[in-house]
């Protein structure tokens, strides 16, 4: 399945939900949530998409649940931006994993989300381990997120004796990586991507930005959706979220935006 180019805006929910098991009153997704945990091979493309000014109890943004009980097809995210969303709990990007399905996040912005109690930014939060497949995020900015208690990063596993860590890799971290076995860091930057307009959520990276040419290029995954309608499905990812080149100068930039 392929979500190509959507805009997921204004949604409201409460405290009802689709699921019991997440880490929250009954999940109540505002955005948008795959329940990916059942028996298949069918995966998710998520591109190009924008998840903003959603509100709710918990889940504002978007959720990714990867944890079917036997092996299943690949979860995506590339060049998407998750702003502006309200919640009490978990107001940005909900990630849940078990190893079964491989779980990527790239080229993504995750900013300017606010939660009343716990996290605006990541919820990454393992099942017992039911394969090898990574769960990864690369080339990604979490920036700006606010909340009393672990605005950025919150990493969770719930009775679980074999769990499957996440991976950030070439990725801006406000705060940096806490220190977790949950989680393994490689090439993070703790610095200002210098947003155009943070609070206005104008999130393009500025002239001075340190995430400009800071991306991994050879992460960027394969362009599922044709983004540039030349019929191949397996190079890399080649234009960002404007559709304008993926790739400026030397390296791939941070975010979901290039800079020109």
């Amino acid at each position: 399945m392929i979500v190509d180019r959507c805009v997921i805006e204004g949604n409201e929910a409460g405290a009802g939900g689709p699921s019991d098991n997440l880490p929250g009153p009954r999940g109540g997704f505002a955005g948008m949530l795959y329940a990916g945990n059942t028996v298949g091979a069918c995966g998710v493309v998520i591109v190009n998409s924008r998840f903003v000014g959603n509100n709710s109890d918990f889940g504002a943004g978007l959720g990714l649940i990867a944890d079917p009980a036997n092996l299943a097809g690949p979860v995506v995210l590339v060049n998407s931006i998750i702003a502006g969303n309200t919640a009490n709990t978990a107001s940005g990007l909900y990630l849940r994993h078990n190893g079964a399905r491989a779980l990527t996040v790239a080229n993504t912005t995750i900013a300017g989300n606010t939660a009343m109690s716990r996290n605006a930014g990541l919820w990454y939060q393992s099942q017992e381990s039911a394969g090898a497949a990574p769960a990864r995020i690369v080339n990604t900015i979490l920036w700006g997120n606010d909340a009393p208690q672990d605005p950025e990063i919150v990493l969770s596993a719930f009775n679980v004796m074999v769990p499957i860590p996440v991976e950030i890799a070439a990725s801006v971290v406000a705060g940096g990586c806490p220190a977790d076995p949950l989680i393994a860091c490689s090439g993070v930057l703790t610095g200002d991507p210098l947003f155009v307009d943070e609070g206005g959520l104008d999130l393009h990276l500025g002239p001075a930005s340190p995430a400009a040419d800071a991306g991994d290029a050879a992460a960027l995954p394969a362009d599922a959706a044709d983004l540039d309608d030349d019929g191949d499905l397996g190079e890399a990812t080649p234009l960002d979220l404007d559709e304008l080149p993926r790739i400026v100068g030397g390296a791939a930039d941070l975010g979901a935006f290039e800079r020109p």
